[in-house]
């Protein structure tokens, strides 16, 4: 059985994850759908890489932008 890559949101969307987003300042968490994401990547011309996509987060309760982001199994 062979390793799947998941660097991008495409790749995320193929696979079935979503994205964890975690505020490193307080501790809020989400869930984030892939396909929205890549589609609002795609209308503003932003890269879709995962390291470029959590570069860009900001957290909903503090407005904190430490933010950590990682694949995340659809339940």
């Amino acid at each position: 059985m062979g390793r799947i890559r998941l660097d991008s949101l495409s790749d995320l969307g193929r696979h079935g994850y979503c994205l964890k987003a975690v505020c490193v300042t307080c501790g809020h968490h989400r869930l984030l759908d892939a396909s929205q994401l890549q589609q609002i990547c795609i209308r503003r011309r932003w890269s879709m890489t995962l390291d470029a996509v959590e570069a860009r987060l900001k957290c909903g309760i503090c407005g904190g932008q430490d933010i950590t982001a990682a694949p995340w199994v659809r339940e």
